[in-house]
């Protein structure tokens, strides 16, 4: 009886793991994403929190690949899908963490 139950519990485990890798090779994956990087003149930077701010509100816009912000030379250089974001929605985020940004390029 314990072979059997050992067998059963085998037999299930298997099949929900070929169940599972099926599924993962029927999905899609988007790598056609065309990224643009853009660089902020930001005025108003005194801080690391500052750089913190800036980088957490640019961060969450949807489409952002990544966010660089240098209090050295008090730029954003920012990576991000065109298509799910505008350069006018990256300034707008960070001019609502109370500075204000130019584009430089």
């Amino acid at each position: 009886m314990k072979y059997f139950l050992f067998v059963f519990f085998a037999v299930a485990l298997v099949s929900c793991q070929n169940g599972k890798s099926t599924k993962k090779e029927n999905q899609t994956i988007q790598t056609d994403i065309e990224l643009t990087e853009v660089t902020f003149s930001v005025s108003g930077l005194h801080c690391g929190n500052c750089v913190k701010s800036v980088n957490k509100g640019v961060g969450q816009l949807a489409g952002v690949e990544s966010v660089e912000t240098s209090l050295a030379d008090s730029t954003t250089m920012v990576k991000f899908d065109k298509s799910k974001a505008t350069i006018e929605e990256i300034e707008e985020a960070i001019v609502k963490r109370g500075f204000k940004a130019n584009v430089m390029n």
